[in-house]
């Protein structure tokens, strides 16, 4: 077993593992992905509407209240998209 690392058509990396340490590195797009989850799978439609209503109940409305609450914001923004991601990984 190989493990390959490719850069495909969209400049997102790609990993993958193909049968034979001797086929070619072109052979990887036929191997196993076990690479990063795509992305495209989470639905961004709900990541914006949750992370609104975090910013909401934080009540982050004014660049004042982030510049105040900087920490708050960052934490919203990770666990909604945390969230996400990590479903893609299970």
């Amino acid at each position: 077993m190989k493990i390959v690392t490719i850069v495909d058509e969209d400049g997102l990396k790609q990993r993958y593992q193909i049968q034979d340490d001797d086929d070619p590195n072109d052979a990887a797009e036929v191997g196993l992905n076990i690479g990063v989850p795509n992305l495209e799978q989470v639905d961004w439609e709900e990541v914006r509407k949750e992370l609104h209503n975090r910013l909401f109940d934080m009540r982050l409305f004014t660049m004042q209240d982030i510049i105040d609450q900087q920490s708050g914001m960052g934490n919203a923004i990770s666990s909604v998209l945390l969230k996400k991601i990590k479903g893609l990984y299970k």
